[in-house]
C-alpha cells in the first residue's frame, strides 16, 4: 500500500511540475498554444528517465528522476534566443517549435553523454565537489535570482527590474492581482517548509493558490477566457493523443546553425552542466551518506546517463535525481522499485488520457509563481543571505553572481574561478576553514 500511495503521489507532483515547467519553457504569443505539446514533452522524458534509472540502478531505495528546476534558466535563455532569431510567422511556427523541443532534448543526449563517459572514471564525479565553495553557492544564487525573475515574468510578461519600473503593474490593483499572489504564497510556503518537511504543505499550499484565484475571478466578474487574456490563467490547449507529439516536430525544420551557434551552444552545454550533470553526481553522492549505502559509482553514474540520453534521444525533457521529490517519495511509503514503476505508470496515465490537457487552461499563472519564487528565494537565502559576512569568500559569490548574470554561464562560471584565485591569494586569511 506504501509503495503505490507513494508512486501516486509522485506522479501527481511530476505532472504539476510538468505543467508549470512547460508553461516556462514555452513563453511568449507564439509558443504558449503549444503548451500540451511542452507538457508530453516533459512526461514523456519523465517516463523514460524513471524507467531506465529504475531498471539500471543497483540502489536498493528508489530514486525519483522528475523534471529539474536547476536547469530552466539555461533552457530558458535557450528558448528566448531561439524566439527572438526566428522571425514569428505563420510559416516558421513550426520551426522555432522544432528548433526548441530538439534544443531542449540535445541538452539531456548532452548530459547523458557527459555522465557515460565520467562512468568509465569515477573519480571524474568527484570534479563538482572541487569546485570551489564560494564560485559554487554563486551559481546557485543565479540559478534562484533567474527562479525568482521567471515567477515575475510568467505572470507580468516583464523581469522583476522592468517590474520595479512599471509603477502600473507594481503599485495599480489590476497589476498586484497578476504578481503579489505567487510572491506571498511563495513565500510562506518557504517558511512552511522551513519549520516541517510534511509531503503535504506543497500540494496544499499550491491547491489554495488554485482556489483563491479563481474565488478572484468569480468574485470579479470574469470568464475563463477573461482570465486567461488578462493573464491570471495559463491558455487554453487541445486536448490531442500523445502520437501526436512527435507528429507536431518536423526535424527538417529545426535550425540546426542556431542551436549549434556560439550562442546557442552555451545556452545548451551550460543547462546540461548546470541542470543534470552537476545535479546528478553531487545527489548521488549525497544519497549514498543519507541512505548509509554504498553505492557503485560507475554503475550509477551509467544508470543515469543512459537514463538522459535515452529521454533525449525520445524527444523527451530533461529529468534527473532530485533528492526532494525522492525523500517524499519515502515518507509516502516509498520503499521498493515497485513504488516507481507506479509512478511512472501514474505520469504515463496523464499522457494516454490526452482530455488530462484541456485542464491547462484552468490552471493559474499565479500556482507555477508561487513554485518558481519559493524555489529562487530557498537558493538565494541558502547561498548569499544566511552566509552574509565580510569576507573574501562572500564577495567571490557575489562577483559569480554578478558575472554570469552579465555574460552567461560558463563565461560567468570560468571568469568567477579566477576572481576566487585572486582573492583567495590577496586574502589568504579570510579562505574558509577545512574539517
Amino acid at each position: 500500500a506504501g509503495d503505490f500511495v507513494a508512486g501516486i503521489f509522485s506522479g501527481l507532483n511530476v505532472f504539476i511540475d510538468c505543467t508549470g515547467l512547460s508553461a516556462l519553457l514555452f513563453v511568449g504569443p507564439t509558443l504558449e498554444p503549444y503548451l500540451d505539446i511542452a507538457v508530453k514533452h516533459y512526461l514523456i522524458g519523465f517516463i523514460v528517465t524513471q524507467a531506465v534509472v529504475t531498471l539500471r540502478s543497483r540502489c536498493q531505495q528508489p530514486m525519483i528522476t522528475p523534471p529539474g528546476y536547476e536547469v530552466m534558466p539555461g533552457l530558458c535563455q535557450l528558448s528566448a534566443f531561439l524566439a527572438s532569431a526566428i522571425k514569428t510567422e505563420v510559416h516558421t511556427t513550426c520551426e522555432l517549435l522544432s528548433t526548441v523541443i530538439v534544443g531542449a532534448s540535445l541538452v539531456s543526449v548532452l548530459a547523458g553523454a557527459a555522465l557515460i563517459g565520467m562512468s568509465w572514471h569515477p573519480a571524474a564525479a568527484k570534479l563538482p565537489e572541487m569546485i570551489p565553495e564560494p564560485v559554487k553557492a554563486g551559481v546557485l544564487a543565479v540559478i534562484g535570482w533567474n527562479l525568482w525573475n521567471m515567477s515575475i515574468e510568467l505572470v507580468t510578461s516583464q523581469t522583476l527590474p522592468e517590474l520595479l519600473r512599471s509603477e502600473e503593474l507594481l503599485l495599480t490593483q489590476r497589476g498586484a492581482a497578476l504578481w503579489l499572489p505567487g510572491q506571498l504564497a511563495g513565500a510562506v510556503l518557504w517558511l512552511l517548509l522551513r519549520s516541517s518537511e510534511h509531503p503535504m504543505i506543497v500540494p496544499l499550499t499550491l491547491l489554495l493558490v488554485f482556489a483563491l484565484v479563481h474565488a478572484m475571478r468569480i468574485g470579479s466578474g470574469m470568464s475563463i477566457e477573461d482570465a486567461q487574456k488578462a493573464h491570471w490563467l495559463l491558455p487554453s490547449t487541445e486536448g490531442k493523443p500523445f502520437w501526436t507529439f512527435w507528429a507536431s516536430l518536423d526535424v527538417r525544420a529545426v535550425r540546426w546553425d542556431l542551436l549549434f551557434g556560439r550562442t546557442g551552444f552555451a545556452h545548451v552545454i551550460s543547462a546540461a552542466l548546470v541542470g543534470p550533470v552537476l545535479n546528478t553526481c553531487l545527489n548521488l553522492s549525497l544519497v549514498q551518506s543519507t541512505h548509509k549505502e554504498q553505492l557503485d559509482f560507475a554503475v550509477e553514474l551509467r544508470a543515469h546517463g543512459s537514463a538522459c540520453a535515452s529521454a533525449g534521444a525520445a524527444a523527451g525533457a530533461s529529468n534527473y535525481l532530485a533528492l526532494s521529490n525522492t525523500a517524499v517519495h519515502h515518507k509516502c511509503g516509498g520503499t521498493t522499485r515497485a513504488s516507481s514503476w507506479v509512478a511512472v505508470v501514474c505520469a504515463m496515465s496523464f499522457l494516454v488520457v490526452h482530455e488530462t490537457f484541456e485542464m491547462i487552461g484552468f490552471v493559474p499563472r499565479a500556482v507555477i509563481a508561487t513554485v518558481c519564487a519559493y524555489a529562487g528565494f530557498d537558493f538565494l537565502w541558502d547561498s548569499l543571505v544566511s552566509g552574509f559576512a565580510p569576507t573574501a569568500h562572500y564577495a567571490t559569490a557575489c562577483a559569480t553572481l554578478a558575472l554570469c548574470n552579465h555574460f552567461d554561464m560558463l563565461s560567468g562560471g570560468a571568469l568567477a574561478m579566477l576572481v576566487h584565485v585572486g582573492l583567495s591569494t590577496a586574502f589568504p586569511a579570510s579562505r574558509p576553514k577545512r574539517d
